[in-house]
């Protein structure tokens, strides 16, 4: 049996996030310490799966500039272009050379877990067939792809639903192969959005006799599509940190935080809790910090309230809303 190998989308444009965006694309975001695609590396490591290629897109260039080619991670990265947004499925096609004859563990870089990948690896091991896809129970199916399902096997696929069928959501890992490839080729775009949607594919793989089982995902998991998502993601990685729970002898940080020790505080001011911080950032006096997350170089003013907000680089301050825009 070839290597499993891993494949990363991450493409978006995340417009969800107004400016912020612009200067850093989203699978670049911090959250918990660490950019949010590098949380998706990681749980593919720690699953064995060390070749990774990662479709990016123009508007997430800057991806490829600070992964390099993933040493320092532990893995090795190869990277495809997408040079039009043209949907998942066209993504994933762009990758069949790097993916060879090989089954593969896709993943999106925005998609925040406490899954260990490698129970989605043992159970396509334990249960053989074509594909093996993580799903999860749903109150709002209508948000994603749903998964009917035939005992173990998934047979139908549907994308955001208006009438749902499933409360089983499609949860953005699986484990295929390169039968998806030609089925791909066979899907038309979406008349609504002109793009080519991954769960078309699956479903002309089912059609065709393809069996696709599903792995139920009971563990936390998110995905990151806007501001309220990232501190979301940001709180509950916080909490499972060690490191960002570590007590310390006065009462300027209170855990779950991470802050480095380069940071500058001013007297009077206090961090966290759930606040993840960059290096090199300075700290007002009397400044209060709760809940946010402050990105590399950021200046606090002095009596700076911060809640539930994210702090770009240059100071400006990005309230929690659904229409992530500057105040």
């Amino acid at each position: 049996m070839n290597e499993l190998l891993g494949l990363i989308l991450a493409g978006g444009r995340g417009t969800r996030f107004g400016d912020l965006t612009k200067r850093t694309p989203k699978p670049l975001l911090p959250v918990a310490g660490e950019p949010l695609i590098i949380h998706n590396i990681d749980g593919l490591r720690r699953a064995g799966i060390t070749d990774i290629t990662i479709v990016i897109s123009p508007d997430s260039m800057k991806v490829e500039e600070v992964l390099g080619n993933g040493k320092t991670l532990g893995v090795s990265l190869t990277y495809v272009m997408q040079e039009q947004h043209l949907g998942t499925a066209h993504a994933i096609y762009l990758a069949r050379e790097q993916m060879g004859d090989s089954r593969f563990l896709l993943c999106w870089s925005d998609n925040l877990t406490s899954y260990n990948l490698a129970d989605l690896v043992d159970s396509d091991r334990a249960f053989p067939a074509d594909g093996t896809l993580a799903v999860y129970f749903t109150d709002n199916p209508r948000k994603g792809g749903t998964a009917i399902t035939k005992g173990r096997t998934i047979v139908e696929f549907e994308e955001k639903p208006e009438h749902p069928r499933s409360n089983l959501n499609l949860a953005g890992m699986y484990i295929m192969g390169p039968w998806l490839f030609p089925c791909i080729e066979k899907t038309s775009p979406n008349a609504k959005e002109d793009e080519y949607y991954l769960p078309d594919a699956l479903q002309i793989a089912a059609n065709e006799g393809k069996v696709l089982n599903w792995a139920l995902v009971a563990d936390w998991r998110i995905n990151v599509n806007n501001a309220a998502d990232l501190l979301v993601g940001n709180a509950f990685l916080l909490q499972k940190n060690p490191l960002a729970n570590q007590a310390r002898g006065d009462d300027v940080v209170h855990p779950p935080a991470l802050v480095p020790s380069g940071v500058s505080i001013g007297r009077g001011a206090t961090i966290g809790p759930f606040v993840s911080m960059g290096d090199r950032c300075t700290i007002g006096e009397n400044a209060n910090i709760v809940d946010a997350i402050i990105m590399s170089g950021a200046h606090i003013e002095d009596n700076a309230e911060i809640q539930r907000a994210i702090v770009d680089m240059d100071g400006t301050i990005y309230a929690e809303r659904t229409d992530f825009t500057a105040e």
